[in-house]
């Protein structure tokens, strides 16, 4: 088995890897299993729909299918099956493993052209995921999976404002023919900025932390600005390729850029921002070396 966890943030790149991974390759797109909040429970119950539904009533109670059938359930209504969790947690990541394992999908390749049988997941995994919507411990998942990923994006500031732009726009992925997204302006506000930087700060002390005890993994730190979008298949196979995941890697699902901007243009008030530069010079950078 080649089971991939990607623990990231958003916007840290983690929608291009994961469907440049999965679309002509033997994994099977998980997306963010553990989220929380009926409205991604409702995302992951369609995604993950058509492996209740591929097989016969007598085929689902044979295997016990009727597990995920509550699932499933669980998934679409936001319902808590926990008081402290909701919808997914280690134990239904054990028992999709378990089914994929014996059961491949049969899933269309975009990039291929064909049908491609996936036996292997690849699933993203967010800080908020395990501590905040969900409470459990994040290294159940990672002794479950084969791969350990962390991807992460160095330049933090570029990663607020994307973060800021999806969260205004509520567009956080876009299908490879959408035209992009026009200039959006946001007001700038020294004190988010710090928060937010503070968190990611946070958020990859804790995945770091975990990784010396599984050198018996394939582990990999990726960083979002190696993946060159022009030349995306030769960056991510070698970040890949070096710690031996290998998959066979499809089409990009990235879009045309807008024409890039000053950095301060992003902003209503680019004044307050030009101001506040120097409150946040030794702050724009994740050095996860360092941490």
């Amino acid at each position: 088995m080649n089971n991939t966890v990607i623990l990231a943030t958003p916007r840290s790149g983690s929608n291009f890897l994961q469907y440049t991974m999965t679309s002509s390759s033997r994994m099977y797109k998980g997306g963010e299993f553990f989220t929380g909040g009926s409205n991604f429970n409702i995302y992951s119950k369609n995604h993950l729909r058509n492996i209740y539904q591929y097989y016969s009533h007598d085929y689902k109670t044979d295997h016990a299918l009727e597990i995920y059938q509550r699932m499933f359930e669980i998934m679409g209504s936001g319902e808590k099956e926990h008081k402290d969790r909701d919808a997914l947690g280690p134990e239904h990541l054990s028992l999709l493993l378990g089914f994929l394992k014996k059961h491949p999908q049969q899933t269309w390749s975009p990039s291929l052209k064909k049908y491609v049988s996936k036996d292997q997941l690849l699933i993203k995994a967010f800080y908020n995921h395990y501590n905040y919507e969900n409470h459990f411990d994040i290294a159940e998942v990672m002794e479950m999976m084969d791969n350990v990923i962390v991807l992460y994006r160095e330049d933090i500031l570029k990663q607020f404002i994307s973060w800021r732009v999806a969260n205004k726009t509520n567009v956080w992925f876009l299908p490879k023919k959408h035209k992009p997204i026009k200039n959006v302006k946001l007001l700038w506000k020294l004190e988010d900025y710090l928060c937010f930087y503070k968190e990611q700060v946070k958020f990859y002390k804790d995945y770091k932390k975990h990784l010396p005890n599984f050198s018996h993994k394939k582990v990999v730190i990726a960083k979002y600005e190696d993946m060159d979008k022009k030349n995306y298949i030769k960056a991510i196979r070698e970040i890949l390729q070096s710690k031996d995941i290998n998959c066979k890697l499809g089409e990009s699902c990235s879009v045309k850029q807008s024409k890039p901007i000053d950095i301060a243009d992003n902003f209503i008030n680019k004044e307050k921002f030009l101001d506040d530069q120097p409150k946040i010079k030794d702050k724009l950078l994740l050095k996860i070396e360092d941490l």
